[in-house]
């Protein structure tokens, strides 16, 4: 399968493309990703020309930079990490979700939207303070519900340490660059599944 078959240049087109090639399967997570348009979290990116990214740029299935040395995933591994993180929480009452590396916010939304109706909470976390306040900016104004109602939250925090305080969860996703699965403190803190995704 090649991946840049899904790109695309509108968001419920790129996550029906996701769904058409394998990579996303259950409606949760179509659901969830269908509602949260990846557009809205690369607007303020500015792109070489001295423009800023848009449609063009968001809808591709490919990386993209978002400053400070990162970049957001490609959407395929975003679409991989929220069928990971559905089957570590689809039996689960007020599911609990750490996304290490929250970059952007989006991949953080896209889950608060799969919790959303479950009684769950996602904690972003980011050690990078320009991104924190990148993602609070996203999500409060692409998603602003899911600040306003509890069930999402950006916190700057190395992710390597977790958050002991708010453990055990349900799910970890790990977006931050890992070239193993981290060991404990982190570790230790997921209750079900913890998952490691590269920047592809």
């Amino acid at each position: 399968m090649s991946f840049w078959q899904c790109s695309s240049s509108s968001n419920e087109d790129l996550v029906n493309r996701l769904r058409r090639t394998g990579v996303i399967s259950s409606d949760a997570v179509y659901s969830a990703m269908v509602r949260t348009d990846r557009a809205k979290y690369l607007a303020q990116v500015e792109t070489p020309d001295g423009g800023h990214a848009g449609a063009v740029q968001a809808y591709q299935d490919v990386p993209h930079p978002i400053g400070y040395h990162q970049t957001i995933s490609a959407p395929h591994m975003h679409g991989h990490a929220m069928e990971l993180g559905y089957a570590a929480i689809k039996d689960v009452t007020s599911p609990r979700i750490l996304d290490v590396g929250s970059g952007s916010g989006y991949l953080t939304a896209c889950l608060g939207r799969m919790v959303e109706d479950r009684g769950g909470h996602v904690f972003g976390l980011e050690i990078v303070p320009g991104l924190v306040q990148f993602a609070k900016k996203n999500i409060g104004v692409a998603d602003g519900d899911l600040i306003d109602r509890g069930i999402v939250s950006i916190r700057c925090h190395n992710g390597w340490d977790g958050l002991p305080n708010e453990a055990p969860f349900h799910y970890i996703h790990v977006g931050a660059a890992a070239e193993v699965p981290p060991s404990s403190p982190l570790g230790a803190a997921c209750r079900w599944r913890l998952s490691c995704t590269s920047a592809g």
